[in-house]
């Protein structure tokens, strides 16, 4: 094991952060915010997943600016798209989905009425545990995590 992997994975060991409840429900500043998701993304790799923006259509007052959700990168199901008529010869060969229906995901709103952000953190993670060295090569993490 490599140094940068053993540092990794003692930082990643001691530093999971467990709450009282799931989800975890934080209010902070938009540069709080932005500073929270880089170091929870050098620990979980997250998938942008849907922004929205509130239009309203009728003269009804909105309670939710925008909203924006992360999924974790183990969410969702395989799909297997592949072709069944085609022969096993000119199939390609992949690797296993690293898909587990992990329901981890960070959903952050900008209130109307305030200017702190709401982050609602889903910190449990299900079929995968983040902090070991078969997650972090099997995960979306940047090269240098996953060497």
């Amino acid at each position: 094991m490599l140094l940068s992997q053993l540092k990794l994975t003692i930082w990643r060991t001691f530093v999971t952060e467990n709450y009282p409840e799931n989800p975890h429900v934080m209010h902070m500043s938009h540069d709080q915010w932005e500073k929270w998701l880089a170091e929870q993304s050098v620990v979980i790799s997250w998938r942008s997943k849907i922004k929205y923006i509130s239009k309203p259509k009728s003269s009804r007052q909105t309670k939710i600016e925008w909203s924006h959700r992360y999924d974790c990168s183990h969410a969702g199901a395989y799909k297997d798209r592949r072709d069944p008529d085609l022969s096993p010869g000119k199939r390609h060969n992949r690797a296993p989905s690293n898909r587990v229906q992990c329901p981890a995901r960070v959903i952050v709103l900008k209130p109307c009425d305030s200017d702190l952000l709401r982050v609602e953190y889903f910190w449990q993670h299900e079929n995968h545990d983040p902090a070991t060295i078969k997650d972090m090569r099997e995960s979306r993490n940047p090269d240098a995590v996953r060497n």
